[in-house]
């Protein structure tokens, strides 16, 4: 009796384990791949890292992308069950904009003499720094700016570290070709530039981006020809919180609120007080996950209707609160934004506007 695909009635195979070989490729796939990489490559040669070394690159950045795809997903492929082995025959790479590249890998995997092939999409971010080398390079010029990019709040997250470096990565070219490096502290990332106006943009950036405050010191070296040249300090304090999550300081229990006029905004989470404190006095402030007294929720204001403000809940419900009931924290009140939302005492507070 000939064997048969349980799954599909198929017979003759060829098979994979028990079943046909078209049947094992749609259960099972061919291989376990990562669904995203970071590419460190050199922004002046580049050169990309690859197993702690420093390769040179074939040219652009597309291609650079292929090759370092080619090899990296390729030595992190690992073959599904039942199979021996796993390779990538075939690529291609395209642009998915935020300076990442969609990879698509066409991979065949085998077990004896059946071979199954499948195409598989893994995004790659490049993120470009300096190779020791161009790094050595540039540094004997000296810099002419430090960005130091600190938390507002305790300390940054893995994730949020590489979201910075991704965003300092995907800068137009002009802003990253003047980085000389990009260092990673215990309290935070130190970015090094060449050009004192091209910092200031970059700390622009970051702060539009991410949201936080700017501040500056200059440390004099020298003059030259009667002009004076120094080192340009900017102190980037990012914001790592999100509206509504709660901070501890001693006895202290507050919500964050958001930022305005350059102070940082926060509500009493016992209380309802809401106050304004300066960056450096946040950054005593721990995140905290215990218990509130009131509820925290997020809701989508609607609209008003006979004295009566509407809200719908992330459920879909339908809310409605007296105008006298209503605080707005943070933002402005606007049809169709979005809110953190606490309610406290019978008093609701907003805070933190999202379109």
């Amino acid at each position: 009796m000939p064997r048969m695909c349980p799954r599909c009635g198929k017979e003759g195979g060829p098979f994979v384990g028990p079943l046909c070989a078209d049947c094992y490729a749609q259960i099972y796939g061919i291989a376990e791949l990562p669904a995203e990489v970071e590419m460190r490559y050199c922004r002046s040669c580049g050169a990309y890292r690859l197993q702690g070394e420093w390769v040179a690159g074939p040219g652009s950045i597309e291609e650079t992308v292929k090759e370092y795809s080619l090899i990296a997903i390729g030595q992190r492929a690992k073959p599904s069950q039942h199979l021996e082995e796993v390779y990538v025959k075939d690529l291609r790479a395209e642009y998915a904009g935020h300076g990442a590249y969609l990879v698509v890998l066409k991979m065949v995997g085998r077990r004896g003499e059946v071979e199954l092939e499948e195409e598989r999409s893994v995004r790659v971010t490049p993120v470009a720094q300096l190779c020791p080398s161009c790094f050595r390079r540039k540094s004997k010029s000296g810099h002419a700016a430090v960005i130091q990019i600190r938390p507002l709040i305790g300390r940054f997250s893995e994730e949020k570290m590489r979201e910075i470096e991704r965003f300092l990565g995907s800068s137009e070219e002009r802003l990253r070709g003047a980085i000389i490096s990009i260092e990673e502290l215990r309290e935070g990332i130190d970015v090094t530039v060449e050009d004192q106006s091209i910092a200031k943009v970059l700390a622009n950036k970051l702060k539009g981006k991410f949201g936080g405050f700017l501040g500056e010191s200059f440390k004099l070296t020298g003059t030259r020809g009667g002009e004076k040249r120094g080192v340009l300090s900017i102190s980037a304090r990012i914001v790592n919180a999100e509206p509504g999550s709660l901070l501890a300081y001693g006895n202290r229990r507050v919500l964050f609120a958001g930022v305005s006029r350059n102070r940082v905004i926060l509500l009493d989470a016992y209380s309802g007080e809401i106050f304004e404190e300066e960056a450096d006095d946040v950054a005593k402030y721990k995140a905290s996950e215990e218990a509130l007294p009131g509820e925290l929720m997020r809701l989508r204001f609607l609209g008003a209707s006979e004295g009566e403000l509407l809200f719908q809940d992330e459920e879909g419900r339908v809310l409605e609160f007296r105008k006298g009931e209503v605080k707005l924290v943070a933002g402005r009140l606007r049809e169709g934004s979005s809110y953190a939302a606490y309610l406290l005492k019978g008093i609701l507070y907003l805070m933190g506007e999202k379109a």
